[in-house]
């Protein structure tokens, strides 16, 4: 600061950095709220589908299709624990135990 108590160039520059980087950090969060609530949202939503079509007992369910599911989902899963995403680790760990069971009730 000057004699006059006003910032310089360089704390004003250091100023709006930290500002913008406290920013991201909230928005950050907020986004990551916002993935565990429609994750699991999506997942329930998934698991009354599963119960409906088993107990209707029609088997209307592809192997193909959830055999893929569980893939990507396991890509998605190694992304989260590789970036250290918790949000995205835990909903994508949800998906796997989900599409595990739906492959084991295809054969039975």
């Amino acid at each position: 600061m000057d004699k006059k108590g006003t910032l310089d160039i360089g704390e004003k520059a250091s100023k709006v950095v930290e500002d913008n980087i406290k920013r991201k950090l909230k928005a950050s969060s907020d986004l990551n709220k916002f993935i565990y609530i429609f994750g699991v949202f999506g997942f329930i939503l998934a698991i009354f589908q599963i119960w409906r079509s088993s107990s209707l007992l029609t088997g209307a369910v592809s192997f193909t299709t959830w055999t893929l599911y569980l893939i990507v989902a396991g890509m998605w899963l190694g992304y989260g624990v590789y970036y250290r995403n918790k949000a995205i680790t835990v909903v994508y760990s949800l998906w796997i135990f989900l599409e595990i069971i739906v492959l084991a009730g295809y054969f039975y």
